[in-house]
Order: structure tokens, then C-alpha cells, then sequence
């Protein structure tokens, strides 16, 4: 039987873990990053000022029926998403994981959906909610 775990992983921490593998350095912590597609607003990361938001729903994937019981290669997924200020996902992007052929596009997929509908008390700056970028991985563990 296979069990879906999806961790969301502060941005900072992952750029620790995997360096140049996923995008360039994030901006020292608490700091803007300017530039992003959410919206025109400033989007920060986690990390001195800006307090982490907090996971308070998270929807578990859908996976399609005839690959949930599969033998497949074990996928690891990892995103970039924004975080809005009223804790809701705004902007997804892939940056690492294979969406080459089948199973892995339909995984990819299922993850992206469950991500977009997952909601976070908001990250807070002097005591006011802002918009941060986190890094979430997803997997797929066997049991």
C-alpha cells in the first residue's frame, strides 16, 4: 500500500538542503523579493522579521486509480509557492520532479491540486500579515 506525504519546508531551509539544485539563493531572511508573479505586492521570505505561516489545512492528493497500487520509482517533487496574506497558495512552480511520461505527469497534476486548495494562518512581519515564498516537497512513500 502506498501512503502520500507532503511536507511544506520553508524556502530558507530548503535552499540549505538543496542549494543550487532548485533556484537561485533566496534574499536574506526577511527580506523582500521583488519581481514575483503573485500580484504587485511584496512577497518576503521566512526568516527574521517575518515569521513562518502555519498549516492549518492540508488537502491530500488524488491520485488516478490505476497507479495506486503501481510498483513505480518512488517520485519526489518540489515546489515553489507563494503564500499570501490571507494564507491562501497563490502562484505554484515546479522546480524539481519528473512530469516526462505517465505515472509522473498524473502525480505531478495530482499534487499541483491538492497544493493550490491548502490554507496557512498567514506569515506575519511587525504583526501584520504578508505574502511569503515557501518551498514544499511531495512524495509518494510505500508502505
Amino acid at each position: 500500500m502506498k501512503a502520500l506525504r507532503i511536507v511544506a519546508v520553508a524556502s530558507a531551509l530548503m535552499a540549505l538542503l538543496f542549494g543550487g539544485c532548485s533556484r537561485k539563493a533566496p534574499e536574506p531572511s526577511g527580506q523582500a523579493v521583488s519581481g514575483t508573479a503573485h500580484s504587485s505586492a511584496t512577497v518576503y521570505e521566512v526568516g527574521g522579521e517575518v515569521a513562518a505561516p502555519v498549516l492549518i489545512e492540508q488537502v491530500k492528493p488524488i491520485l488516478p486509480e490505476q497507479y495506486k497500487h503501481a510498483h513505480i520509482t518512488q517520485p519526489l517533487y518540489i515546489y515553489s509557492i507563494v503564500v499570501s496574506e490571507t494564507g491562501r497558495v497563490g502562484s505554484i512552480s515546479l522546480l524539481r520532479g519528473s512530469t516526462e511520461s505517465e505515472p509522473y505527469i498524473s502525480f505531478e497534476r495530482a499534487f499541483r491540486e491538492a497544493i493550490a486548495k491548502w490554507r496557512y494562518a498567514p506569515a506575519m512581519r511587525s504583526g501584520k500579515p504578508v505574502p511569503v515564498n515557501l518551498t514544499v516537497t511531495a512524495t509518494i512513500e510505500v508502505q
